[in-house]
């Protein structure tokens, strides 16, 4: 579908379109791996999955890809754009709801955060994961890297173009001050009663069930065997029981339909 639009996007963001006829909305996911983040998630709306496989926060190139979803949502005759993801994915998020709204102000464009990071230029030292490190020091040597970062490294600004809602874990010291860092007219923030950086995880699951609950940790703690940055902040033996605690929670393909929809406060519970 991307090469019959005849889109281009720089050659190390992989991407994956999946279009859904009946719908005027698009959801492009960005990931905080190197592979798709929320594949299997059934989303109603079409869906973009991104994910940057230099590891750059979507900085690098930040302009032709911005230009790339603008074309897309042209091409699809979509009325509304929603910018979802956690992590590294979450910041990819905010800095593409922004620049897409600046460049197409006939759309809606928004963001749906899970625990992002929001500045990573200059030097953040809240932000401690490995892949961060790394990118710091390619960027001592690489002056298209150091420019994209000085450019696009700091996403605490929503202009009144967009809206976003934060979702984190408020007994994250780290998490909490990025979110906290944020300021704009359009800007929710939600506090979750968690400590683990993988916020996102009880709207992918019901968060009810301690088999289910269980099955997806098991599952961040084999995936963290080969992720340096999700093992740098795992907590696998307190997650369960934290997000467990929780009232039930709504699934994340709901959220993100109600974020669509342009609500000003999202729900993220079960009535």
């Amino acid at each position: 579908m991307l090469a019959k639009m005849e889109i281009t996007l720089p050659p190390w963001i992989n991407a994956e379109l999946r279009v859904n006829e009946r719908s005027e909305e698009l959801i492009v996911v960005l990931s905080q791996k190197k592979s798709f983040a929320f594949y299997r998630t059934e989303f109603h709306s079409s869906v973009l999955h991104l994910a940057d496989q230099k590891d750059a926060y979507f900085t690098l190139g930040a302009d032709e890809v911005s230009s790339a979803i603008v074309d897309i949502a042209t091409g699809l005759a979509v009325a509304r754009v929603l910018f979802t993801g956690c992590s590294k994915g979450g910041f990819g998020a905010l800095l593409m709801a922004s620049l897409c709204s600046a460049k197409d102000s006939g759309r809606q464009y928004s963001s749906l955060c899970f625990g992002p990071q929001t500045r990573i230029h200059p030097e953040n030292p809240r932000v401690r994961f490995p892949s961060y490190k790394s990118l710091l020091k390619k960027a001592l040597e690489d002056k298209t890297i150091a420019e994209a970062l000085a450019r696009y490294g700091d996403v605490t600004h929503v202009p009144s173009t967009t809206r976003s809602t934060i979702i984190f874990g408020n007994l994250n010291a780290d998490d909490r001050s990025e979110a906290e860092s944020v300021s704009g007219e359009n800007v929710a923030l939600v506090r979750l009663h968690l400590k683990t950086h993988s916020v996102v995880l009880p709207f992918l699951v019901d968060n009810t069930d301690r088999a289910a609950v269980i099955d997806i940790v098991d599952s961040v703690t084999q995936a963290a065997k080969k992720q340096q940055d999700l093992q740098s902040s795992l907590r696998s033996s307190a997650m369960v029981d934290e997000i467990l605690t929780l009232p039930r929670t709504k699934s994340l393909a709901t959220l993100c339909q109600e974020a669509l929809s342009g609500s000003s406060a999202i729900s993220v519970f079960s009535e």
